[in-house]
C-alpha cells in the first residue's frame, strides 16, 4: 500500500497557463518536437497561411528568406490579415491571431473554404516559440505592424505608412530557449517542401532564398500535379501520358494524376488541402479501391484474365504506378496538428467515384496503353508465389518466439525485441578469406580444407577448431557456415619460418604473438605470430600415460594438453534428445529423496577430498570444462553484476581489495614487468635452438641485439628451477615467424567459416587467424548478421528475384517482419537494427542498397524509428601514451592541434576489420559511447524521387547528379 504524504492538494494546487505559457511548457504537443523537424516545422506553420491565401484564389506569390541570422521572413501578396477590431476581445485581429490559440479565419464563415491549417494553432505557437516576432500587414493602401517577444506584443498595431498592394510578411527568429540544439536549418529540405506546394498549387510562384549560403530557387507548375507526376517519372521510361482528372463533388475538389512505369516501386503519394498526409487516409483508400476494381473490371471485359484466374491484388496493380492524389476540402479531419492521416469518412467514396469514371474512360479511349497497364499488373501477377515465399520467410509466431533462423545470424540470448538490436554487417568481406585448398586444423586431429569441411557440412557433420579465448587459453569452439564468399578475389602469400604457406586475401588478418591482429599485406618479415603447436601424447615423457592422444599447446599455461570433445559429444546428444535430458532429471530427483543414500554421498565425499591426488585430477578436469564451455562465463558475468549491484556485497570486495593491497609486496606487485622480461628472453632462446651450443648463441644475440635482457643462466634458474628442456620447449612453442608476403598475379576463389563466441580460430600452417567482429558485441542484447557482399538492387527486380536473393532472405528471416504487404512491425525481433559498413566506396554502396531495400519494401521499420546507422570511427590518433578516436576529418584536426607529443600517430580506418573487438566494442557498439544516426523520412517524394535517380535503370540522371555534386565529395576512397 502507497504512504500517504503530507503534501496538500486543493484548489491553489490547480494551474491555468494564460496566453501561449502552454505552448511554450509543452512545445511538442504543438510542433512535433524542438529539434530540427520542429525547427522546420515553424516555418511550414506560416507559410502554410499564405498557401491558404493561394488556395482561395488571392495570392500568387510567396517568398521565403532565410536570413544570416537565422531569422525567417514569409511574405505573400494576399489579402492581408485584418487589423481592424475583434468583436469578442476587442482587441486588433492581428494580435488575436497571433496570441490566443484556436483563433483564425478557419472555423467558419467565407473567409476561407479551403485551409490547410485547422485548430488555429498554427502562426501563434510559431509566435510563442520564437524570441522575437514581427508581422507587417498591407491592406486597403495602408501598412501596418506589430512586434512580438516570446509571444507578448511589445506595442499595439501600428500604422507606419502606405503599403503596395495587399499581403502579410511575418519574420521570426526562433528561441535558443526552446531549440536548445541551435538553429541551423537544412536548405534542401525546406526546398523539398516548398516545391511539393507548388506543384500542389497551379499557377503559384514560391520563391525560396538562403542568404547564409547564397542558394536561391524560384518554382512555378503552370501543369499543377501532372508536371508533379512528370518531375517524379523524368528518369524513369514511361509507359503511357498521364492520367489526369479534377472534379468537384459536393464541397470536396478532387485531382489526381497517374502514370505506370517500367519500375517495379509504387510511388503513391496522398495530400489534403496541400497537406502531405504521410499515413495516407480515406482519399488514399478511396483512390486504391477505385484502381483495383476498375483495372479489375477491364481486363476481365477484354478477356486478358482468363475466368479461371484470380483477380490482381492492390499491390500488383500498384507496381510500377506513380499518383498523386489531392483532395480540398471544406473542413478536413486530421489525426494530430501534424496532419499525417485524413479521416473525413465521406472523402473515400468521392475519389471512388472521381477515378473509376476518370480511369475507365480513359481505358477505354486508349487500348494500347490500357493493355500496356494490364500487362504490367500481369507480370506482377506471377511474382505473387514469390510474395507467399516471404511469408514462409517469417521465422517467429510472435516476436518472444524462435524458429528457423539464418544459420550466418548470431543471435542474442535476450528475447524481448524492446532491449535487442541487431547489427548488419559487411560480413564475409570484411576481414577477408581463404582460397578454398586452405587446411584448417580441427579438434578431431583431422586436417580438413575449406571445401572439405563445406561437402561435410553438408551431408550434418559437426566440426570443431582450435581457437585462443580471451584469457589466452587455447579452447575449441564449432565451426559454422563454412561458404565460399568471393570469386576471382585478389590474392597473397604468407610464408612462415615453419616452411608453411597460406594464400589469402590481402586484408585478411592474422593474430601477433601478442593478441592482436594485423593485415596479411602489412604483415613484416620476422613479425612473431600465434603459434599453433600439436603432437600425439607419447607415455616415454613425464605424466603421459596415454599413447598417440592429441595433445595441443597452451600458450597461456606454456603447457601441452590433451583434446577432450567428450563434453561437445554429450552436449550435441542432448541437444538433439531434449526428453533424455527430462528423464534423467526426473530420475536424479526421486534417487536423491533417499536418506540413506544422502548419508553415504556426504561420507564418500569427505573421504575423496582427504586424497591430494583426487583434489588435483579434480581440479583439473573443472579447469578442462571451462576451457571447452566459455559460454558459461556469461551467467558468471550476470552474477558479477548482481552482486556489485549490491551495496554491501561491493562494500565487502572493495575491504578486501584494499587489504591485498596493503598486504602484497613490491615484488609480487611488479611481477608483470618480470612476466615481461621473461617474454623478452624467450624470443631471443628461440631464434637460436638450432645452434650446437645454445647458452653461447643465446649470450650473443642478447648482447648483440638486447643488452638488458635477461642472462641466460638467470632465466633458466628463476623462471623454469634450472629445468633447460622445460624452457627450450617453451621458447620452441613460443611463436610462428613471417617469412615474407607476395602478391601473386592469378586471382582465386576465396572461402571462410563463422566461429561463434571467438575471433580467431587456428589454421593447419600452424597460426592463428581473425574469425570475425562478433566479439565486439555484447551477446546478451546484440545480434549480428552478416551479409555476403552486396544485395540486390531491388529498384531493378522484381520481388521474385529479390526474394530470391540469399542475402535478402537472411535479411528477412532475421527481422521477422516479412515484406511488402505482408510486411507486420509487431513481429519484429529486434527494437534497433542497426546497418555498419565500412567507410570506403563498397560499404558506402552496401549502405546504399540497403537503404534502398528498407525504403521500398520496410518502409514503416524506418518510420517507426527502428532503423540506424552506426558511426564507426575514421581515425584513431595515438598520442604518447592516449589513444583518441575521431569521426570527422574536422575533428581530427582539432585533436592534432592539441596534442602533446611532437609526431601523433594517426590512423585511418576505411574497414571495421582494421579494429580488434574490443576496440569495436567502445568505438561502435558500447551503447554508452556510440554514434549512431536514426534514418527518418523528411520528405517521402523527394526520397522517392532520389531512389529512383540514384539506384534506377536511367544511367543519364545518375551522371548528371555525380558531375553536380563531383567537387562536394569528401572520404573519396580510390
Amino acid at each position: 500500500m502507497a504512504k500517504k504524504t503530507e503534501q496538500s492538494y486543493g484548489a491553489e494546487d490547480i494551474q491555468v497557463l494564460e496566453g501561449l505559457e502552454a505552448v511554450r511548457r509543452r512545445p511538442g504537443m504543438y510542433i512535433g518536437s524542438t529539434d530540427i523537424r520542429g525547427l522546420h516545422h515553424l516555418v511550414y506553420e506560416v507559410v502554410d497561411n499564405s498557401i491558404d491565401e493561394a488556395l482561395a484564389g488571392f495570392c500568387t506569390r510567396v517568398d521565403i528568406t532565410i536570413h544570416k541570422d537565422g531569422s525567417v521572413t514569409v511574405a505573400d501578396n494576399g489579402r492581408g490579415i485584418p487589423v481592424d477590431i475583434q468583436p469578442q476581445t476587442g482587441r486588433s485581429a492581428l494580435e488575436v491571431v497571433h496570441t490566443v490559440l484556436h483563433s483564425g479565419g478557419k472555423f467558419g464563415g467565407d473567409g476561407y473554404k479551403v485551409a490547410s491549417g485547422l485548430h488555429g494553432v498554427g502562426v501563434s505557437a510559431v509566435n510563442a516559440l520564437s524570441a522575437w516576432l514581427e508581422v507587417k500587414v498591407g491592406r486597403e493602401g495602408k501598412l501596418y505592424r506589430q512586434r512580438y517577444e516570446r509571444g507578448i506584443p511589445v506595442a499595439p498595431v501600428e500604422k507606419v505608412g502606405k503599403a503596395k498592394g495587399t499581403g502579410t510578411t511575418t519574420t521570426f527568429m526562433p528561441d535558443l530557449e526552446i531549440f536548445t540544439g541551435g538553429i541551423d536549418y537544412r536548405f534542401n529540405s525546406l526546398l523539398q517542401r516548398f516545391r511539393e506546394m507548388a506543384f500542389l498549387t497551379r499557377g503559384l510562384t514560391i520563391h525560396f532564398q538562403d542568404q547564409r549560403h547564397d542558394d536561391e530557387m524560384t518554382f512555378y507548375f503552370e501543369g499543377g500535379i501532372v508536371s508533379f507526376v512528370r518531375y517524379l517519372n523524368h528518369s524513369r521510361k514511361v509507359l503511357h501520358a498521364p492520367v489526369y482528372v479534377g472534379k468537384q463533388v459536393d464541397d470536396t475538389y478532387i485531382e489526381v494524376a497517374l502514370q505506370y512505369t517500367d519500375s517495379y516501386a509504387e510511388s503513391v503519394f496522398a495530400f489534403a488541402n496541400n497537406i502531405n498526409t504521410v499515413e495516407g487516409g480515406t482519399h488514399l483508400t478511396g483512390f486504391r479501391s477505385a484502381l483495383t476494381r476498375t483495372l479489375n473490371d477491364y481486363a476481365r471485359k477484354q478477356s486478358l484474365l482468363k475466368d479461371n484466374d484470380p483477380n490482381f491484388s492492390g499491390e500488383e496493380v500498384r507496381e510500377g504506378l506513380t499518383a498523386i492524389i489531392s483532395v480540398k476540402l471544406r473542413d478536413p479531419q486530421f489525426e494530430s496538428q501534424t496532419k499525417i492521416k485524413l479521416g473525413n469518412a465521406e472523402v473515400k467514396g468521392q475519389v471512388e467515384s472521381v477515378v473509376n469514371e476518370a480511369l475507365s474512360a480513359f481505358l477505354e479511349e486508349n487500348p494500347r496503353d490500357a493493355k500496356a497497364i494490364i500487362q504490367k499488373s500481369l507480370t506482377a501477377a506471377r511474382a505473387r508465389a514469390a510474395a507467399r515465399k516471404a511469408r514462409d520467410l517469417v521465422i517467429r509466431k510472435s516476436a518472444l518466439e524462435s524458429m528457423t533462423l539464418p544459420g550466418k545470424l548470431a543471435d542474442c540470448s535476450n528475447r524481448d525485441p524492446k532491449q535487442t538490436e541487431l547489427y548488419i554487417v559487411e560480413g564475409d568481406s570484411a576481414g577477408g578469406c581463404f582460397c578454398g585448398d586452405t587446411k584448417l586444423a580441427l579438434a578431431d586431429g583431422r586436417h580438413l580444407s575449406f571445401k572439405e569441411i563445406v561437402e561435410e557440412q553438408k551431408q550434418g557433420i559437426e566440426h570443431f577448431c582450435y581457437t585462443i579465448r580471451r584469457d589466452g587459453r587455447i579452447g575449441l569452439e564449432k565451426i559454422a557456415a563454412p561458404r565460399r564468399t568471393r570469386k576471382n578475389a585478389e590474392v597473397v602469400k604468407v610464408t612462415f619460418d615453419n616452411g608453411q604457406e597460406v594464400v589469402c586475401t590481402p586484408d585478411h588478418r592474422f593474430m601477433l604473438r601478442n593478441g592482436t591482429y594485423r593485415q596479411a599485406k602489412d604483415l613484416m618479415p620476422s613479425d612473431s605470430l600465434m603459434p599453433l603447436r600439436t603432437k600425439l601424447s607419447d607415455i616415454s615423457e613425464p605424466g603421459i600415460t596415454i599413447q598417440d592422444y592429441e595433445m595441443v599447446w597452451d600458450p597461456k599455461s606454456e603447457s601441452w594438453l590433451f583434446t577432450h570433445i567428450l563434453a561437445e559429444r554429450v552436449r550435441k546428444y542432448f541437444e538433439e534428445n531434449p526428453q533424455a535430458r527430462e528423464e534423467l532429471s526426473e530420475l536424479a530427483k526421486r534417487q536423491w529423496q533417499d536418506e540413506d543414500l544422502l548419508a553415504w554421498r556426504a561420507q564418500k565425499t569427505h573421504e575423496q577430498w582427504q586424497d591430494p591426488e583426487y583434489r588435483r585430477q579434480h581440479s583439473a578436469k573443472v579447469k578442462q570444462w571451462w576451457q571447452e564451455h566459455p559460454e558459461h562465463s556469461d551467467k558468471l558475468t550476470e552474477a558479477a553484476r548482481r552482486t556489485w549491484a549490491n551495496p554491501e556485497k561491493r562494500s565487502r570486495i572493495l575491504e578486501a581489495v584494499g587489504k591485498w593491497r596493503e598486504t602484497t609486496s613490491s615484488e609480487e606487485k611488479g611481477r608483470y614487468i618480470r612476466e615481461g622480461n621473461r617474454v623478452k628472453a624467450l624470443r631471443i632462446l628461440n631464434a637460436v635452438l638450432e645452434a650446437v651450443d645454445v647458452r653461447e648463441a643465446y649470450e650473443q644475440l642478447r648482447l648483440k641485439t638486447t643488452p638488458t635482457a635477461l642472462r641466460y643462466d638467470r632465466l633458466l634458474e628463476e623462471h623454469f628451477a634450472g629445468d633447460a628442456r622445460r624452457m627450450h620447449e617453451v621458447a620452441e612453442n613460443l611463436n610462428c615467424k613471417v617469412l615474407a608476403v607476395q602478391p601473386l598475379p592469378e586471382r582465386r576463389d576465396v572461402y571462410d567459416i563463422t566461429v561463434e563466441h571467438s575471433h580467431n580460430f587456428a589454421l593447419s600452417a600452424g597460426v592463428f587467424v581473425h574469425n570475425s567482429a562478433k566479439q565486439g558485441r555484447d551477446r546478451r542484447f546484440q545480434a549480428i548478421l552478416p551479409l555476403r557482399g552486396k544485395i540486390i538492387n531491388v529498384e531493378k527486380a522484381g520481388m521474385n528475384k529479390i526474394l530470391n536473393n540469399k542475402e535478402v532472405q537472411s535479411l528477412i528471416s532475421a527481422l521477422g517482419t516479412g515484406i511488402g504487404d505482408q510486411f507486420d512491425l509487431s513481429n519484429l525481433r529486434y527494437g534497433r537494427v542497426l546497418v555498419m559498413t565500412d567507410a570506403d566506396v563498397d560499404g558506402s554502396h552496401i549502405l546504399t542498397l540497403l537503404l534502398t531495400f528498407f525504403f521500398r519494401h520496410m518502409e514503416p521499420l524506418i518510420e517507426n524509428g527502428h532503423l540506424y546507422i552506426a558511426q564507426p570511427p575514421l581515425y584513431r590518433v595515438k598520442d604518447g601514451k592516449k589513444v583518441l578516436y575521431v569521426y570527422s576529418d574536422e575533428e581530427k584536426d582539432k585533436v592534432l592541434e592539441r596534442a602533446n607529443s611532437k609526431n601523433p600517430s594517426v590512423q585511418r580506418y576505411k574497414g571495421l576489420g582494421e579494429m580488434n573487438p574490443e576496440q569495436l566494442w567502445e568505438t561502435t557498439m558500447n551503447p554508452e559511447k556510440r554514434v549512431v544516426l536514426q534514418v527518418t523520412i523528411e520528405d517521402a517524394v523527394q526520397a522517392d524521387h532520389t531512389f529512383d535517380m540514384l539506384m534506377g535503370s536511367a544511367v543519364p540522371p545518375r551522371k548528371r547528379f555525380i558531375q553536380t555534386h563531383a567537387k562536394a565529395v569528401r572520404n573519396l576512397d580510390i
